[in-house]
Parts: structure tokens; sequence; C-alpha cells
């Protein structure tokens, strides 16, 4: 979603950090999961896995 057109590439990562208003902020990695309310920012970014 952040990136579509974006080729398949095995060196990238994605970081995808959150703001959270109604608690904590914090950032993702593979395989978590957070529940989104309503007013919630959420941040993406790739980085080249070195």
């Amino acid at each position: 979603m952040a990136f579509p057109d974006d080729p398949s590439n095995q060196d990238i990562d994605f970081t995808v950090a959150y703001a959270n208003p109604h608690g904590k902020d914090g950032e993702l990695v593979a395989g978590q999961d957070v529940h989104v309310k309503e007013g919630m920012v959420f941040n993406v970014t790739k980085t080249n896995r070195s």
C-alpha cells in the first residue's frame, strides 16, 4: 500500500511507525499487529538491509 509502484526487492525492509492519540505510540515489526482506532497515524519507510 505504501509503495505500490516499487519493484519487489529482497534487500528492502519496511518500518511501520504509528502514533496513537488514544494510547501508546510504537513501531511494528514483521508478524506484529495493532488494533486500529480513529485518529491513528501510520508512517511507512523503506530501508535497505545492508
